[in-house]
């Protein structure tokens, strides 16, 4: 009978690691999930909504540059209007590369509509810009200037608006996005006390086990007496 006994106590303790390995096993991969997909957050972070914030800053700037160059030579034209164009191009060169580099990124909620219309409105507004040159150029100044100032203003208010929504959708975004590597953090930390539990369980479980068969064995040599 010993050695059922022996053998029983064998298939239990192989029964309760094969489950405590699964659980090492399945909370691993679950871990090793969590992980990638915090890796993936702080890299959108980056690439996506940190980048973007601060290409849309370089636009923005950009576009002021522009704007401040041609107020001037509308006020007084101090350079040829080929050297004017070609500083102008300049600029829109500097933006259409910036642009390129943001529409690589991966977009959310209403971005690609927004980046869409800024792109329209700035088309609309670089027509607006030769008008005002050639305005400038055949010593119409003031006509020039008004039609910068009032149709050029709203134009170039409406293209700050866009922009001003894209770089807030960067900054939400991107909270949205560490809150989430923040609940990935604690659901590490969850797992990573899971696994030391299951550890302790297990050394527990073996001890007892080991301390029952032994209760055991002694009991079973034991001389057996009839009365």
């Amino acid at each position: 009978m010993r050695w059922a006994f022996k053998i029983g106590n064998q298939m239990r303790i192989s029964v309760i690691l094969a489950i405590i390995v699964a659980l090492l096993v399945i909370s691993n991969l679950v871990m090793q999930r969590d992980i990638d997909s915090m890796d993936r957050s702080f890299t959108s972070i980056y690439n996506d909504r940190l980048m973007s914030a601060t290409e849309f800053f370089y636009i923005t700037e950009t576009l002021y540059q522009k704007r401040l160059i041609l107020e001037k030579n509308v006020l007084e034209i101090s350079i040829e209007k080929a050297d004017l164009t070609e500083k102008l191009d300049s600029y829109d060169s500097r933006i259409d590369s910036l642009v390129t580099e943001i529409e690589k990124t991966y977009f959310v909620l209403d971005e690609a509509s927004l980046l869409s219309e800024f792109k329209e409105r700035r088309e609309a507004y670089d027509q607006l810009e030769n008008k005002v040159i050639n305005l400038a150029y055949a010593n119409d100044s003031r006509q020039a200037l008004a039609a910068l100032e009032n149709e050029g203003g709203d134009r170039f208010n409406a293209m700050l608006s866009d922009l001003h929504l894209l770089t807030e959708i960067q900054s939400n975004n991107g909270r949205e996005l560490l809150n989430d590597s923040h609940h990935i953090k604690a659901s590490v930390h969850m797992l990573t006390f899971l696994e030391v539990g299951v550890a302790i369980v297990l050394s527990l479980l073996v001890h007892v086990i080991l301390l029952t068969t032994r209760t055991v064995q002694r009991k079973s040599n034991q001389p057996f007496h009839l009365n």
